[in-house]
Parts: structure tokens; sequence; C-alpha cells
């Protein structure tokens, strides 16, 4: 294909693209090198200093590739281009490819002449020591405005030195505008306007801009004002996706485009729980409840419980506006209902309820002078040791039962039955699934378990762990939970004593076998803990409780209990 009609078809390729609103951009000067003879195209480069020589490569050996020029000279020699008229043109972009290629002296340069400094003004340069013949780098400039709406922009290529320049595919291009939309954006409901905030240049010039809305999921949508770049948008009251779009032409009549969207969530109301049914016994008149409020969507602005009447009996409420309220005055048998109702920062609201039911007294199960607590005589503790622990290892005997929820269910039953929080402590070591107790940090100053870094709890794995302490945080109303037991062997008391349950010996769970205690290498457990070891056990607690509960669902009570071993 001719030059010239290259340049035709070009030409008319941008025009068609820029009122398409592609990015395109409008081509003031291009040259690809490609006409015929061994010289350059006189009417696109008339100009040359009387040392200078060029040709096309396919006249003379190629030395990198086969298409464009050589241009050869001696210092300072140059080609000049016919002027290029950017008037009511802006954002002029030169565009080129230049390289060394076997150079004596200082540099090639990419020029263009500035009526307003009336002087060539240096744009590109390839220094003999960085160039490289092999390598033909594409170069974009953008010129500043004194090459702007004029209407005898020139440029010129030139050697400094003696040898060969490579020259090819030479553009003077105006530029489509730049169209930035802003970042998108996400607002929840009732919040229903938003600020949208774009920029529109053509070069180094703000341009005008229009917006204009895409999608409106809401029908009532609108911009204040769409031709500033800075506008704000309301009626945003469904939710969905807006989308705004931001339009820009410049003085060549090139339309660019770009979007931004804002997404507006439903408002969520906040998940609200009051707690578990309460029974307690007549006289006792008191109690507390336990209320649970969060909010995924915002932020919990207020908290508030309440009570339905019952029985025309209206009770004490202490901590009304907390999450935690104790209640007094129950001095009638019967049902009492109370709401709790959590307000988030958008307005919605969720309430849920719990009753507490005051029982008539049992029958007395001690002498009528006993003082007694729920039936249960305030000189008596109730407490269960060891739970969680999956394998019980004496010296003569195996128990391997495995413990399951139903078990653990019962101590719910009777704490619920009795009207009272049952105080247990876990051997959370048991329930270790992610080697927490293998951390080289739990095993000093004293080791914590007899197996070190080699901690491998995999034997201890069963399904209804999880199952487990579900049950544990759904019904803590009735079980207190307390932290106990890090490392998995027993302590060894006195080596010399006689009592069986102090033995010279353990069974090896990592090996399978009974080994003495010298073997397993365990810790004279006569030796005093200190306040550090109390930290680091502590530590180690809440990790191997964080396998099953979020800092958010530790909110049942707990009890430390310091580990006997």
């Amino acid at each position: 294909m001719g030059g010239e009609r290259i340049k035709t078809f070009l030409t008319l390729l941008a025009f068609l693209l820029s009122t398409c609103g592609v990015f395109a951009s409008t081509t003031l000067f291009y040259d690809d090198f490609t006409g015929t003879g061994p010289d350059l195209d006189n009417t696109l480069w008339p100009s040359s200093d009387s040392s200078g020589e060029y040709w096309r490569t396919d006249v003379n050996p190629p030395q990198t590739t086969s298409d464009g020029f050589y241009f050869t000279g001696t210092d300072n020699s140059y080609i000049t281009s016919k002027s290029t008229d950017t008037t009511n043109h802006s954002n002029i972009h030169l565009k080129f490819k230049m390289a060394l290629d076997t150079l004596t002296g200082a540099s090639c340069q990419a020029q263009y002449y500035s009526i307003s400094e009336t002087t060539w003004v240096t744009v590109a340069e390839i220094l003999t020591s960085t160039g490289n013949k092999y390598v033909v780098p594409s170069y974009d400039i953008t010129l500043p405005p004194e090459a702007e709406n004029i209407a005898d922009l020139q440029i010129r290529f030139r050697i400094y030195g003696t040898g060969y320049m490579k020259l090819d595919e030479v553009y003077v291009v105006d530029n489509p505008p730049a169209v930035e939309a802003g970042v998108n954006k996400t607002i929840r409901l009732p919040t229903s306007s938003a600020i949208i905030s774009g920029a529109a240049t053509d070069g180094t010039h703000v341009i005008p801009a229009t917006w204009t809305l895409l999608t409106n999921p809401s029908g009532i949508a609108d911009i204040v004002n769409p031709s500033s770049l800075t506008t704000e948008v309301t009626g945003l009251t469904a939710a969905g996706d807006y989308v705004f779009r931001l339009t820009a032409t410049d003085s060549d009549g090139q339309v660019v485009t770009d979007d931004v969207t804002i997404t507006v969530n439903p408002n969520i109301s906040p998940i609200v729980n009051a707690g578990p049914d309460i029974f307690i016994y007549s006289p006792d008149s008191a109690t507390t409840l336990f209320g649970m409020a969060m909010d995924s969507g915002g932020t919990i602005i207020s908290r508030q419980w309440t009570q339905a009447p019952a029985n025309p009996v209206l009770a004490i409420l202490t901590g009304d506006t907390t999450n935690t309220l104790s209640v007094s005055g129950l001095t009638a048998v019967g049902n009492y209902v109370f709401t709790f109702t959590a307000t988030d920062n958008s307005a919605p609201s969720a309430s849920d309820t719990v009753t507490v039911t005051v029982l008539a007294a049992p029958d007395p199960l001690v002498p009528a002078n006993f003082p007694t607590f729920n039936s249960i005589p305030y000189a008596i503790g109730m407490a269960i040791d060891d739970l969680g622990w999956k394998l019980w290892v004496y010296k003569d005997s195996l128990n391997t039962r495995d413990a399951n929820v139903t078990d653990y269910q019962l101590i719910m039953d009777v704490g619920k039955e009795v009207g009272t929080r049952i105080m247990t402590a876990w051997i959370m070591c048991d329930m270790d699934r992610n080697f927490i107790c293998a951390k080289p940090k739990y095993n000093t100053p004293y080791k914590m378990t007899a197996d070190g870094t080699n901690w491998d709890n995999r034997w201890h794995y069963y399904d209804n762990d999880f199952d487990l302490m579900d049950l544990v945080k759904d019904q803590n109303a009735y079980m207190e939970f307390g932290l106990h037991g890090a490392s998995h062997i027993h302590p060894i008391g006195n080596r010399n004593s006689t009592d069986p349950y102090y033995p010279d010996y353990m069974y090896d769970f990592k090996n399978g076998e009974f080994a003495d205690v010298d073997t397993l290498g365990v810790y004279n457990a006569s030796l005093p803990w200190g306040w550090d070891d109390m930290r680091n056990r502590a530590t180690c607690f809440q990790e191997l409780i964080r396998q099953y509960y979020t800092s958010d669902e530790m909110s049942f009570p707990e009890a430390f209990v310091p580990p006997g071993h």
C-alpha cells in the first residue's frame, strides 16, 4: 500500500473511531518510510543539512530490521519534517522509533521547533554509551503547550557524531482527552445520595465534560449538576448498582467516556439474641440475663431491655441499656417475659425475647434451718473437672470410651434443674486440632508436653469436637467454662512415693507403650510455676479455644483454673 493511501486510510480510521467514542487519536503527520527509491520523501522531509545522507534499508544491507530508514551523517547532521498544522489541536504527541547503529560520537536526538521559544527543543536522546543497535525502542512524547494550536510545527532528528541512526513509524498526533469518572463507591440505605467527582483533561488543559445516568434501579435517581466535574447524585432509594458516565469531547471532535458505579446496599437489621430461657425457684427473686447484639452492616447505637407485664408484678431492671441485665423483684410464681432490642446507626432495630420462669419452691432437701441457694446448700460447690479428655490411662486398664454430646448435655440439664451454672474445667489439649501445643513458645521454660514440638494430636480428632463446643456455647447459661490442662502427661509427683497415683512410669502416647518417666523427659513436678509460666499457659489456652470460638462468641463467663499438671 502506498504512503499516501496509508495516510488517507489512517486518517479515515481515526475519524470513525473518534465518532464512536473509542479512545482514538487524530493523525496530523505520519511517515512509515515505505516510499520508493533510496531517498526520504522530500514532500515530508524537505530539509536536511548538506553533510547528511539517508536511504532505505532495502537498498543497503539491513542491520537490525528490514523496515524503516538508516540515516548517516557527520556531526550535527539532521533531517527536518515539513510544517504540521496543529491549529485547533491540543494534547500533541510525537511518536517514533529511534535507535543508534554504529555511531561514533555523542548521541542522536529527536527535537521540535517552538515558535514561542524560537529554538529547537530536544524531547528524546540516546547516548552512545547506552545505545544498542539491536534494540529499536518506541517513543511516545507529550509535547508541551507551545506545540499546540500553531500552523507550522516542525520536528527534526539529529546526529551528534559520525555514523548511523535508525528511524521508523514517525507520527504527530492529537491524542484523545483523558477522562476519569472516579472510584466506585458503596453506600447503605437509608443513605440515598452520594458525591461523584471526575476529571477531564486534554493534554495540559481541563476541558468540559458531562455526566449522564446509565442505570437507575430506583427510577428517580438524579444528577444535581451534570456539567460539573464534581456533583451530587440523589434519589438512590433502591438497592442496586447505579452507573454514571462522564463524557468529554476535545476540539478535534474526539469523544472519550468513563463510568463509575455507586452500589447501594439494603439496610440490614441487627442480629439480636436475648439468651436462653431461665428457671429459678421461689423464694429466689433475682437473676441475670445476657443479651447479644451485632450488626454486619452498621454500628449498634442503642440497646434496650423492657418487660411485658406479668401477674400486675413489674421487675426491677438494672443495666437495661447494656447487654447484661440484672433482674430483681420477681416475687410471684409465673413467667416473666423480657424483650431485648438493638438499634443500628441506620435506624432499623431488631428484638428478641427471653422468659424467666419462677417456680414454686421444691421440697427441702436439707433441714429447714440450713441456708440454701436454689435448693443446694451454700456450703456445697458444684464443679466437674477434666472435661474434654479423650482417654483415661491407668497401669492395668485402658478406658477408651469416647465422650459424646449426650454426656455433656447431662451436665447442662443438671445445671438447668438446680438453676445454677456448674463450674467445669476443660482439658483443651485433647481438643487441639491445629497442633497449638507444638509451638516452641509453649514448651519453655518447662516442657508443657512430653513430646515437645513433635506433638501430633491427630489420634484425638473426633467428629463431634465442634458439636461439643457448639453445645457449650449455646447452653452456657447452665455451665461455666473453665480452662484447665495444657500439657498431656500427668504430674509425676514424688518419684520415690509409693502412692500408686504417682507412678514412676507413664503411657507414651507417641510410641503407644508404657515408658519410664526419665525416657519421656517429663520435668520435675515439684518445681514451682512463676507468673511468666502462668501467662504462657494462659496464652496457650487462648489459642486452643480460638479453634472453636471467635472473640465475640467468648462472651459467656469463663474461669481460669491453674492446671494441676
